[in-house]
């Protein structure tokens, strides 16, 4: 056996090794992109809330415009990481 040969064998060793952890790689990424959203829609929710409540304490319109939609907009985040969850990811 010459070297391109055994080049050529680890490259579709590879090959079949991501396809087998394929599902399982994927599966991760989208545990972690839910999560992160999660995270981050939980932050921007609270800080929409500082906002609201802030703005409704100086009665301050505008203030209490912004932090209304920062907290839906966080709501929407965690409800689309929700989502996300839900998707299945398997090659069959």
């Amino acid at each position: 056996m010459n070297l391109l040969t055994v080049k050529l064998a680890q490259a579709y060793a590879g090959i079949y090794m991501a396809a087998a952890n394929g599902t399982t790689f994927l599966t991760k990424a989208r545990d972690y992109t839910a999560t992160g959203v999660t995270v981050f829609g939980s932050f921007y929710a609270a800080w929409g809330t500082i906002h609201l409540v802030q703005g409704w304490k100086d009665k301050n319109g505008p203030d209490m415009q912004q932090g209304m939609w920062q907290l839906i907009s966080g709501v929407v985040m965690i409800a689309i990481a929700t989502y996300i969850k839900t998707i299945d990811i398997t090659f069959s």
